[in-house]
């Protein structure tokens, strides 16, 4: 008797499946089987337990991972970065070098906070952007000369991180944290650490990490802080996968979109206004 299993198993493991194979078939609903083997259903009303190769073994849960966070920010970063190179090179060119240990001290220093692993990871990678100031780019051009205008094709794919936000720079993290996080969160502010801000909003919108609980929120104009309920990890993975199967943030609903001079990189929530503006969606 031959038996196939899903391709996605393998042709190592259709041939552990052929030579192990019960020739007795037992009732579907009587069959629990060991560790190390694969319960099949052959019929509704039978099925058989067949060994597995000790490589296609494990004792986890399906989706479950043992990936560090520092290792799962790394992972999804990569995917993220991977495709700011192919796709939107406007915004990719805005990375800073990665942070120096020290410089990280000093940051963290300057808050009076100790960063929890994963955001040491982040910016080991990159000091933010280039731009999350946009006094960066030189002064505001009063008559732009159109979609390529260096002024604001910068300014357009400065806010690219998967809220809609830039990612700030260690050197602009204390000075955000003072004003206006601190303002708005009053005196719970020492745990919370300004992760990103709207440059084109003048930082009045932002993002943070909550020390205490490892959970990123939000700040607005309405001086209100908003906990998001996804940790930086989660957050990064789903911004990546967005990416690829350009889809709306399951965390924020926001949809990935190509600046006017496609280049850069922007997130909004899905909405026909910014088309007209000249922004693409991703997958349009």
């Amino acid at each position: 008797m031959a038996v196939l299993i899903g391709s996605a198993v393998g042709h190592t493991a259709t041939e552990a499946v052929n030579s192990d194979l019960r020739t007795t078939l037992t009732s579907s609903e009587r069959v629990d089987c060991d560790a190390g083997h694969l319960r099949l259903v052959l019929h509704r009303t039978a099925a058989v337990c067949v060994s597995l190769p000790m490589a296609l073994r494990t004792t986890r849960p399906i989706g479950e991972t043992k990936m560090s966070k520092p290792a799962r920010v790394e992972a999804a970063w990569d995917r993220i970065e991977t495709w700011l190179s192919r796709h939107a090179p406007g915004s990719y060119e805005l990375l800073r070098p990665a942070a120096a240990p020290e410089r990280i001290e000093e940051a963290e220093q300057a808050l009076g906070v100790r960063f929890p692993p994963e955001l040491r990871a982040l910016y080991l990678r990159h000091d933010g952007v280039r731009g999350a100031d946009l006094d960066e780019f030189g002064e505001r051009p009063l008559l732009p000369t159109g979609e390529d205008d260096p002024w604001h094709r910068r300014a357009n794919a400065v806010d690219f991180m998967p809220n809609g936000q830039a990612w700030l720079p260690l050197e602009h993290v204390a000075d955000v944290h003072a004003s206006p996080l601190s303002e708005y969160a009053g005196d719970e502010s020492a745990r919370y650490v300004p992760v990103t801000a709207s440059a084109l909003r003048t930082t009045m919108y932002g993002t943070y990490l909550d020390l205490a609980t490892g959970m990123l929120g939000m700040w607005t104009d309405a001086h209100e802080l908003e906990p998001l309920g996804v940790g930086l990890a989660e957050w990064l993975e789903d911004g990546a996968a967005a990416l690829v199967e350009a889809r709306p943030t399951r965390a924020l609903g926001m949809l990935p979109y190509l600046s006017p001079a496609g280049d850069g990189l922007g997130w909004f929530d899905p909405d026909p206004v910014y088309e007209q503006d000249g922004w693409r969606p991703l997958g349009s």
